[in-house]
């Protein structure tokens, strides 16, 4: 492991969530002040969205850190395809019971708890991740949800994070009653050359126990290039650039070690790609 090779106290690269790295580029904190927007002004229907690994969950779970006690939130970051299943999440989330599992008895339990923190002087807010991923009765399942309100207020603000396919589930037809519903929306965008460069250091800098290993501008240009400006990209990227600099002993992550990295992706995504085409053509002979 070449944890202490380098001097670190842990991974600079991991690709699980961790708020003590938290980098936020420009589009990041365009999304952080949307959140703390509609949250304050209780806009019923909020949408985040942004291509896979470019920090959507990152940016929400850091948003839900800064919160103050006025707020009730409940982040649901499992998939369903059954609404009442949603209902479910939700309520567990808020610890909230009911007399029986049917969805009338989940949804007026829910509106009871809702309208108690409305009389407390709580908001209260629901984080759906992955939503790109429900199908049009959860979605529906959602709208239904957002109905509950008294004459005046909204009584739950519901955030939707998703890939941009999210995006464009909801302007269908199918779905026009739930798109035109959404008060904020905001897409996030990768990094810039310039945000990598400083994401990069930043990491480096909170993982290490001395002065941090030296990455190259040419070589962080090349990891920009491949990653494109995303972050997850830029980790699993900048990881493989140090397990090749700790095999070949060197210290530093020059352009030559920078190409490797992408070289290796490079060919194992080549050979990946048909083992996951295989599967899927032997999943559909069999059917």
């Amino acid at each position: 492991m070449f944890l202490p090779y380098f001097n670190f106290k842990e991974n600079p690269f991991n690709l699980t969530i961790d708020l003590a790295y938290l980098y936020l580029g420009h589009h990041h904190e365009e999304a952080n002040a949307h959140l703390t927007y509609a949250v304050s002004e209780g806009e019923g229907f909020i949408v985040i969205t942004g291509e896979r690994g470019v920090g959507k969950t990152t940016v929400c779970r850091s948003f839900l850190e800064g919160l103050g006690e006025n707020v009730e939130t409940a982040y649901i970051d499992r998939s369903t395809s059954n609404p009442q299943k949603l209902l479910l999440y939700i309520n567990a989330e808020f610890k909230i019971r009911s007399g029986t599992e049917r969805m009338k008895d989940l949804s007026d339990a829910l509106n009871e708890f809702l309208i108690q923190k409305k009389l407390e002087g709580k908001k209260v807010a629901v984080f759906i991740d992955d939503a790109h991923q429900l199908n049009s009765d959860v979605l529906e399942q959602v709208r239904l949800i957002s109905n509950l309100e008294t004459t005046k207020d909204k009584l739950l603000q519901l955030v939707l994070i998703g890939e941009p396919k999210l995006s464009v589930m909801l302007n269908s037809n199918e779905l026009r009653q739930i798109g035109q519903r959404v008060s904020v929306g905001y897409c996030i965008d990768p990094l810039t050359y310039d945000e990598t460069v400083g994401y990069i250091q930043h990491r480096l800098t909170i993982a290490s126990k001395g002065p941090p290993i030296r990455f190259d501008q040419k070589a962080v240009r090349r990891i920009f290039k491949h990653s494109r400006g995303i972050p997850r990209n830029i980790n699993i990227t900048c990881n493989q650039a140090l397990e090749i600099a700790y095999q070949r002993k060197l210290k530093f992550i020059d352009t030559r070690i920078a190409k490797a990295a992408i070289r290796y992706l490079s060919n194992r995504a080549e050979t990946q790609e048909p083992k996951s085409r295989n599967r899927w053509l032997l999943g559909s002979i069999s059917a």
